[in-house]
């Protein structure tokens, strides 16, 4: 069976999707890509969407927590507002920003062209930690829309434009951590792939490969080297057992000592917070990340 899509007046797109894999029929929901049906193979689409229906009041009580939840960490910095003119999209290596080049009710929507600009030198400046309020570089995506406000046609080529930019800086950031981490802490592991998930940060095969999700190229520092320590730590340990944890904790502190003493200001920020808590710096961190939304 093909997937199906539907029109929710309310709840907007729903998916309903043959996956092989899947056991029974489930709902995914997702504040901004709308909902998704999973229906096993051999059962029909008809009882998939029966399914939905069964739940729809469920769904949309889920929905309306998860944009409140989204909008929140929109304030806050810590979620992505869909790529419109003038929105910025901070990384660790950089300012990314959306600029509205020309609009034309006739023309197909599209980016126009890509300015980068460098806003500091590190080779230069010495600086030796990476924050996402300083970037290196400043980049600027020009587009055409067909209409000043923008439509859906926008959104779709925008969002995977800003995915294809922070999947090329996470291609160039995240292995060369991952490396230095590795002979830092005597890890090998055997190969590591950008991916662009869309529920978790990372993970650590059987087979000691490793797979980061670039979203947390929107991390602070610390945070993204909470990741990439917590699947190197999984080349040890593969559970989530006391020993594991106490053992990322030890790497963890080490790293935040070092990107403290390197002048990072989230980093002393977040120390100040373990000290002043009875808390680990893994817990610390965990609840840090828990705040951002993926795109």
């Amino acid at each position: 069976m093909k997937d199906k899509l539907y029109r929710d007046g309310i709840l907007g797109d729903v998916v309903l999707k043959t996956n092989p894999r899947s056991r029974r029929i489930s709902i995914r929901i997702h504040p901004e890509k709308g909902v998704t049906v999973n229906i096993p193979a051999g059962i029909s689409c008809g009882k998939g969407f029966d399914f939905f229906l069964s739940e729809r009041g469920k769904i949309a009580e889920v929905m309306a927590r998860q944009k409140n939840i989204t909008e929140s960490a929109r304030k806050a910095g810590k979620a992505v507002s869909p790529p419109s003119d003038g929105v910025v999209v901070r990384t660790l290596l950089s300012e990314i920003t959306f600029v509205l080049e020309s609009v034309d009710a006739e023309a197909t929507p599209g980016i126009s062209g890509r300015d980068v600009f460098v806003a500091e030198d590190l080779s230069s400046t010495g600086r030796d930690f990476l924050n996402t309020e300083r970037p290196v570089t400043r980049k600027f995506i020009r587009y055409r829309s067909r209409s000043y406000g923008g439509d859906e046609a926008d959104s779709g080529f925008l969002m995977r434009e800003l995915v294809r930019v922070i999947r090329t800086e996470a291609d160039f950031l995240l292995p060369a951590k991952l490396e230095f981490f590795a002979r830092k802490y005597d890890f090998v592991f055997d190969s590591v792939s950008v991916k662009h998930n869309s529920s978790n940060w990372g993970s650590c095969s059987g087979k000691r490969n490793i797979n980061l999700n670039l979203n947390i190229m929107r991390l602070p520092e610390p945070l993204c080297d909470y990741v990439v320590l917590h699947e190197l730590c999984h080349l040890r340990y593969h559970d989530h057992g006391p020993c594991f944890h106490r053992f990322l904790d030890m790497l963890c502190d080490d790293n935040m000592k070092r990107l403290s003493n390197a002048g990072d200001p989230y980093a002393l920020n977040l120390a100040e917070k373990i000290a002043a808590g009875a808390s680990t710096s893994g817990n610390v961190m965990r609840r840090e990340i828990s705040g951002y939304r993926l795109i």
